[in-house]
């Protein structure tokens, strides 16, 4: 598929990179990516003080080149992360849409936009900064999403964004209210107690990371192999067990025994 192969071909070599500099994956952190990568592209980079604070980066294509600009207001380094790491995605997927035209960033990873392009940059950056085995490493040292944004500068908005797409993609989790619930739990983790509480860390730690649910024949690669098959059925097992149960706020359990 598509996607697969930009994994596969661009984004897999660039965590790669990354993760080889660090001893551990809590350190991976691809913001060293940045300017840089867009030399090697052959593009040119600026961070331009654009009057609007609307539009985050703006990515074209003329007879001069590949520019890439990033709006120098930009006072969020977790935003100004995404947006670059959203223009890499534009480079990479949409270079034959930029001959002759333009791109403006102008939403965060979870906000509606109708643009099919915009959601493929949105999945490419997601991907770059949050890979799989860099946030099953954060969740299993019980971090919490602020947490998370400290090290890898993703948002807590785009990182639970991203948890829910891992759940779905690599656990191969359905029911979409469970996900939402299950994230939305962990959201509201303060500490590393109420991580190793939460649902989300007992999936994370006693289920099983699977052939990306989207990757080409991923299905009948696991009904094909046997050990990968009761990997799946201990995840289904495991949302069975997730919607039987009311996942309840460590929050507010702790504030009713208090009260006892």
């Amino acid at each position: 598929m598509y996607l697969s192969g930009i994994k596969e071909g661009y984004i897999r070599p660039l965590v790669e990179l990354e993760s080889n500099k660090c001893e551990n994956l809590i350190d991976y952190s691809v913001k060293n990516l940045f300017p840089d990568i867009f030399k090697g592209l052959s593009a040119t980079y600026l961070e331009f003080p654009f009057k609007t604070k609307l539009v985050l980066g703006h990515t074209m294509k003329d007879q001069l080149g590949l520019s890439v600009m990033i709006n120098k207001n930009i006072n969020d380094e977790s935003r100004k992360l995404f947006t670059q790491a959203h223009e890499l995605g534009h480079i990479v997927m949409h270079q034959g849409f930029l001959n002759g035209s333009s791109l403006d960033f102008e939403n965060d990873i979870d906000e509606a936009n109708s643009d099919m392009r915009e959601h493929e940059a949105n999945w490419f950056a997601a991907n770059l900064i949050l890979p799989v085995q860099v946030a099953y490493t954060h969740v299993m040292e019980k971090h919490t999403a602020k947490q998370i944004r400290f090290f890898t500068g993703l948002s807590v908005q785009s990182t639970l964004f991203r948890l829910k797409n891992i759940l779905k993609k690599v656990y191969w989790f359905q029911d979409e209210n469970l996900i939402e619930q299950i994230v939305k739990q962990y959201s509201t983790c303060n500490h590393m107690d109420e991580v190793g509480s939460s649902e989300l860390y007992k999936i994370f730690s006693e289920g099983y990371k699977l052939p990306h649910i989207d990757s080409p024949n991923a299905r009948s690669f696991v009904n094909d192999n046997s050990d990968l098959s009761k990997k799946l059925a201990q995840n289904i097992k495991l949302e069975k067990n997730a919607l039987n149960i009311e996942i309840n706020n460590f929050n507010n359990i702790q504030r009713i025994i208090g009260s006892l």
